[in-house]
């Protein structure tokens, strides 16, 4: 006859349902309010490869990484989860150059010819500078061929999802 012990039962079963019930409320948690973005393809627009996307923090400032939703261009679909770097907030002028953009606070390095000769577009159209309108964000990718504001104009505060952080 097989005696029955009450201690046992309980490391037995009750320790591991309590620790898979932790980790399970922890992950609900985690995934209602932030996302983790693996990035493998090999046309980055900024380095890194793994992120985490704060779905609560829709106001990002200059100089912060943020994840939108694509507006319908030429050549990109609306609605596609993009990571770049917030260039310029409502309000602030933004220079562009052939190498760098900058703003008030911030000069980022940023290549543009890869990207113009990709499109056939001639650099000397897309350097200047411009004001980011109201309810807008500048949107920057500091890789060669990062396809950003500079060619499709600043991206309305409503398609952000979320403020981004590097993690690799």
């Amino acid at each position: 006859m097989i005696k029955f012990d009450k201690a046992h039962w309980r490391h037995t079963y009750l320790l591991p349902f309590c620790i898979a019930a932790v980790i399970t409320a922890a992950t609900t948690w985690f995934s209602h309010s932030y996302k983790l973005i693996l990035v493998l393809n090999s046309d980055k627009c900024i380095p890194g490869s793994v992120f985490v996307v704060d779905t609560r923090q829709k106001t990002v400032n200059s100089g912060e990484l943020v994840m939108f939703m694509s507006p319908q261009t030429d050549i990109l679909p609306s609605g596609i989860n993009i990571i770049k770097l917030v260039a310029g907030v409502e309000g602030d002028l933004v220079e562009i150059g052939r190498f760098s953009v900058t703003n008030k606070k911030h000069r980022f390095s940023a290549p543009i010819d890869n990207a113009a000769n990709a499109l056939n577009i001639d650099v000397q159209k897309l350097i200047g500078t411009r004001t980011v309108e109201n309810g807008g964000i500048f949107v920057l990718g500091t890789e060669p061929g990062s396809y950003d504001s500079r060619f499709f104009g600043s991206i309305k505060t409503q398609q952000v999802i979320g403020r981004a952080y590097l993690i690799i």
